[in-house]
């Protein structure tokens, strides 16, 4: 008796489903890549830069512009206002749902 072999199926790149996977994802991570990322890392970019509107010239200046914006009093006051808008709110809720007898 000689057993009969099946023919060997051709395999597709197509029938790979790590490969699908890739390729269905590739679109939205470009875009996710070309909408966020770049203009993220461009923001980093040019913090460090003296770039305006009307001067598009890019000229490294390091930390200068933080040291003057940290040394800004309007700019720390508007910091401080911040925090305490984002944090007060937050910390009578969480003491609200605690039923914590301090709030």
């Amino acid at each position: 008796m000689s057993s009969a072999q099946a023919p060997k199926r051709r395999r597709y790149l197509a029938d790979n489903p790590r490969f699908l996977a890739a390729l269905f994802m590739s679109p939205a991570v470009t875009y996710i890549i070309a909408l966020v990322g770049f203009p993220f890392i461009l923001a980093i970019v040019y913090s460090f830069t003296d770039i305006t509107t009307g001067n598009p010239e890019l000229e490294f200046v390091g930390l200068e512009t933080f040291r003057r914006v940290l040394a800004d009093p309007i700019f720390r006051q508007a910091l401080g206002n911040t925090f305490w808008f984002a944090s007060s709110p937050t910390s009578w809720w969480w003491c609200w749902q605690k039923r914590l007898p301090w709030c």
